[in-house]
């Protein structure tokens, strides 16, 4: 129950079929964040092949490697160890796991949609200024970098805005997770009113 006496919308929807398909929207958005992360490792894997087949003898000073591609780098393998965590909460729902609140999924979604917006804007700034690389494969691969990195910069904010905007609403900072979107679908349905939905997780427990 939130501070001001109301339940989470989650409590509200835990027996209608909108929290259920909301409750798996939410799952393969953060899954599409992991997938997503794991595109961007391997194109810039990609690109620095391209990069070092195509490099000729009087270009070998040029950087390639510029800081504000390593941080976008660096910030998807922060994602893809923070992701795997929510997901396998989502997943299980240990309710006894500590870091299993909305407080903790808040703050590291906005540490990371903060620290990708910077790294997606100075790499986007940056890009254009590769002129020396313009007829070269791997510039074509750090552009497709970039947009797999929109891609991932515009899932992040449709996953931490929602969240944040509700929790903020109800006060329900210190609650679980999981059930800020609506009750996970994969393990526990509930079906018809709350006293019946009470009596079905009772059977289904058994």
């Amino acid at each position: 129950m939130g501070a001001n006496g109301i339940n989470p919308p989650c409590k509200q929807m835990v027996t209608s079929l909108a929290g259920r398909k909301a409750a798996l929207a939410r799952y393969i958005l953060y899954l599409s964040l992991f997938l997503w992360g794991a595109l961007i490792v391997i194109f810039f894997f990609l690109a620095q092949v391209a990069y070092r087949r195509d490099l000729p003898g009087n270009n070998t000073t040029r950087p390639y490697w510029d800081p504000a591609l390593i941080a976008l780098l660096a910030c998807s393998f922060v994602i893809w160890l923070f992701i795997q965590r929510i997901l396998h909460q989502l997943w299980y729902q240990d309710s006894k796991e500590r870091h299993a609140k909305n407080w903790f999924e808040l703050a590291g979604m906005g540490f990371l949609w903060a620290a990708w917006t910077g790294s997606i804007l100075a790499s986007t700034i940056l890009l254009p200024s590769f002129v020396w690389a313009a007829q070269r494969a791997s510039l074509n691969l750090l552009y497709c970098v970039l947009v797999i990195g929109w891609i991932q910069w515009a899932t992040l904010s449709i996953l931490l805005f929602p969240s944040l905007y509700i929790v903020a609403l109800y006060g329900s900072w210190n609650t679980h997770f999981y059930d800020t979107w609506g009750h996970r679908p994969f393990h526990k349905y509930t079906l018809g009113n709350q006293e019946n939905g009470s009596r079905n997780r009772e059977r289904i427990e058994r």
